[in-house]
């Protein structure tokens, strides 16, 4: 099966994550797998790697109207069965070639409502999707909306793989990098930079008031827009020995083995790659009490805390620190249900997604 598969950039975000975890398993499966993007990233390597056959396409800026161009000459070109969407813009470029050269279309769902705000771009997207073959999400959240929405066609929960089989050993080159010696604590935080959705000042006020009452350090690894505005507010409170950015670190496993344990604030979230890699390296997690993370984890097996009290979020970092062992049988519990999202068996999943529609 032909698969041509659409998306903005190859970086570092969460559907470039599961693009380049699916796409080479799809070809192990003997699938012919295409990428069109317009952006080189962290994810270019594996993928080629990994049998996957990509096609950039040449542009001036994100909304150079000579994309729809080469994607349509492209999907002209190379007939596929599936085009399927990785994004808001690929998919509402990827949707109008689709329905245009009569190809089935599948638009993947990787977030809820909460993203989607009434702008003319999102309005666009929702009149595409409602006509597009069926819809893959990777969380209840994402599926009740195009659910609510009035999708008619096929819907599928899928949630997010992780390639269980690469994680990889602790390196503790990876940490002495950070300038972090063996017997140095710290909390970790791994996502993207951004105050909408990641709740990221909410959680820098947080981390600022345990560095400087606890011989404890944070680290926030990763990028986006609100990197340099999160990096001087450091600076002005002189924490910047405290609270390291390190940017985007390709060795994000060893770090969440080591961590105390992982804080994520979201305000919304679709299925987080980074909660659901925390609980494959059996690391503890401290969690914002929203539906998205309640969705697959309880009391049992993480921390909550409301989104928007700092106080509460700083008191329930300090309690984690002084109660390991509480922390680590959450970890052990919620490691077990790790093998339900092993690579082989998501991908799968979107195979017979694709059987399906076809």
């Amino acid at each position: 099966m032909r698969i041509v598969n659409f998306i903005h950039t190859l970086g570092f975000g969460g559907a470039e994550r599961q693009l380049s975890y699916i796409a080479p398993e799809l070809v192990r499966l003997n699938h012919d797998v295409h990428i069109a993007y317009f952006q080189d990233g962290t994810y270019n390597h594996r993928l080629r790697d990994g049998g996957v056959i990509l096609h950039k396409l040449t542009v001036k800026s994100n909304y150079d109207i000579d994309i729809i161009f080469q994607f349509d000459k492209l999907v002209r070109k190379l007939q596929p069965a599936i085009i399927q969407t990785w994004n808001t813009q690929a998919d509402i470029i990827g949707g109008i070639i689709a329905m245009k050269d009569r190809k089935i279309f599948i638009l993947r769902e990787p977030n809820n409502a909460e993203l989607y705000p009434l702008t003319i771009k999102n309005m666009v997207r929702k009149f595409i999707g409602r006509r597009a073959s069926a819809i893959i999400s990777n969380s209840k959240g994402g599926d009740s909306y195009w659910q609510n929405l009035g999708f008619s066609g096929p819907r599928y929960i899928i949630h997010n793989a992780l390639p269980i089989g690469e994680i990889p050993d602790f390196n503790e080159n990876t940490l002495l990098k950070l300038g972090i010696g063996d017997d140095q604590k710290y909390i970790l935080y791994a996502g993207r930079i951004d105050t909408i959705q990641k709740n990221i000042l909410t959680l820098f006020y947080a981390f600022l008031k345990v560095v400087k009452n606890y011989p404890v350090k944070a680290l926030i690894c990763g990028d986006g827009p609100d990197r340099r505005l999160l990096e001087n507010f450091i600076m002005e409170h002189g924490v910047a020995d405290k609270i390291i950015m390190p940017g985007f670190v390709s060795d994000i496993w060893s770090l969440i083995k080591r961590a105390e344990f992982l804080v994520s604030v979201s305000n919304f979230e679709g299925r987080p790659n980074v909660v659901i890699e925390a609980i494959a390296c059996g690391c503890p997690l401290l969690l914002s009490d929203i539906p998205a993370h309640r969705e697959f984890l309880s009391e049992e097996t993480a921390f909550f805390v409301d989104k928007g009290n700092v106080e509460a979020i700083a008191s329930e970092i300090l309690k984690i620190i002084e109660n390991p062992k509480l922390a680590k049988s959450k970890a052990v519990r919620a490691n077990k249900i790790a093998e339900e999202w092993s690579l082989s068996t998501i991908t799968k999943l979107y195979e017979e997604a694709y059987k399906s529609i076809i």
